[in-house]
């Protein structure tokens, strides 16, 4: 009974495996998904979990997981499994061997080992799950299914999730705050900071249309709206090169120009990278040569 208890809950269960797994590489992909740590995101994850197919793990690809002894005496417990791979007497030991683990951990389990490998035996058991990265396929939950799988010689039934998994919206929308801000907006990859912002946009595109202004339009940032130009925009290939860069500011400052009264002004300039100072120096270059 309590065995299917842990199959109806396995997803939840796996959820709470993948958050909070202390495994650098399984942190960098939690947060680079912009996962909370809380019993909100579980569930969503959980539910995503529990929808995916189980597919056939091999044998001889149990041993080679990543993380497959992570803990205590795990390394010395799985070289014993090793040993007592598809042997005739494999279920006596196993339960042996986890019993001992256990112990060692101070660990104890709902559900009775010896139970777990029968079930594992008749395929009657839910699957463990794994993280597929890069740099290998990592154990989420489920080792001692693992290692029952191993002890008896046969392939498992596994749930494998990679980054393709969690690209659903109901997942993306619980994201992060830091994460968020991080990627500026966007969750990591996606989300729904990311999506309001393109909604934003294209609402803005179509003010413009709606404006129909003859000159075109240009963004405002006093009023960060889009206003109609009074005029035909200006572009720099079209300015005269002996256009002045701020036409009457040296007959404001000097009245009737001549040669000598500008020569004599920038004379007495000792900055003469303002613009005024580049004012009197364009009079001299295009009048006084």
């Amino acid at each position: 009974m309590k065995l299917i208890k842990l199959i109806n809950e396995s997803g939840y269960d796996e959820a709470w495996e993948l958050l909070g797994q202390p495994v650098p590489e399984i942190k960098k992909f939690v947060k680079d998904l912009g996962f909370q740590n809380d019993d909100a995101t579980a569930k969503k994850v959980g539910a995503i979990i529990d929808k995916i197919k189980a597919e056939t793990l091999t044998v001889d690809k149990i041993p080679g997981l990543k993380n497959l002894a992570n803990k205590g005496n795990d390394a010395e417990t799985l070289e014993a499994i090793k040993q007592i791979s598809g042997k005739p007497d494999a279920e006596q030991q196993y339960v042996k061997l986890m019993q001992a683990r256990d112990a060692g951990e101070n660990r104890k389990r709902d559900y009775d080992v010896n139970g777990l490998i029968k079930a594992v035996k008749s395929g009657n058991y839910p699957p463990p799950v794994l993280l597929q990265l890069p740099s290998g396929l990592y154990v989420i939950g489920g080792r001692t299914r693992l290692y029952a799988a191993l002890a008896l010689g046969i392939s498992a039934k596994v749930k494998i999730i990679n980054h393709d998994t969690f690209k659903q919206k109901d997942i993306n929308e619980n994201i992060d705050p830091k994460s968020q801000a991080k990627h500026k907006g966007k969750s990591a990859p996606y989300g729904s900071a990311y999506e309001l912002v393109k909604e934003l946009v294209l609402q803005e595109i179509e003010l413009v249309k709606e404006l129909k202004c003859k000159y075109g339009t240009y963004f405002c940032n006093h009023d960060k709206v889009y206003k109609c130009r009074k005029g035909p925009k200006k572009s720099r290939s079209n300015e005269g090169v002996h256009d002045p860069m701020n036409p009457g500011i040296l007959k404001k400052r000097l009245g009737n120009l001549s040669c000598s009264k500008v020569r004599a002004a920038r004379g007495k300039l000792k900055d003469k990278g303002t613009t005024y100072a580049k004012a009197l120096q364009r009079y001299l270059n295009y009048h006084c040569q």
